[in-house]
Formats: C-alpha cells, structure tokens, sequence
C-alpha cells in the first residue's frame, strides 16, 4: 500500500502543479494533463540511456523520474488524479 500510496500522492502533486501553472483551466482539463503526464513518466522508465539513468540514479531524478516501470503505477496515479479532481470539484463547490 505504500508504494501505491505514494505514487497516488504523486500524481496528485502532478494535478495541483499544473493547477499552479494554469489556475483557470477546469477539473477536467487538469486531470487529462496530470494523468498524462504521470503516463509519459510511467513509459519513460522504459527508456534507458546512460544520460537518464544517471540522473534517475540521484534522489531528486528517482522522485521525480522514478525507477522501473509497472503497470500497477498506471492505476495508482489514475486513483490520484480521480482523488485531486474530486478534492478540488469540493473545493471549489464550497468557495462559490
């Protein structure tokens, strides 16, 4: 449950990011940009270059990069997006 929790936390950040980068774009539009984005990471990890594994050799490229791929990440980050979205519909419904 850990590793799925921290990867569900992780897209979740990836949501609130690009919430910061575009504050007036919808609910929607963030979660197809965040799941996206954690889908591209998720199937770079199939990527191994000596350039790219170096930097996934540091802390901060594992935690932004990752490891290996799984295909049970795709649905932990598809349970974060789905989480944020629904965080900010409340949110956002309570504030108006």
């Amino acid at each position: 449950m850990t590793t799925f929790g921290g990867d569900a936390l992780w897209a979740m950040l990836i949501f609130w990011l690009a919430a910061l980068v575009r504050p007036s774009a919808s609910g929607r539009t963030l979660a197809i940009a965040a799941l996206g984005i954690s889908i591209a990471v998720e199937c770079s990890q199939l990527v191994h270059t000596p350039w790219l594994d170096a930097v996934r050799a540091t802390r901060l490229g594992a935690l932004v990069l990752g490891q290996g791929f799984l295909w049970s990440d795709l649905v932990a980050y598809a349970v974060g997006v789905l989480a944020a979205t629904l965080i900010d519909a409340l949110w956002w419904s309570r504030r108006h």
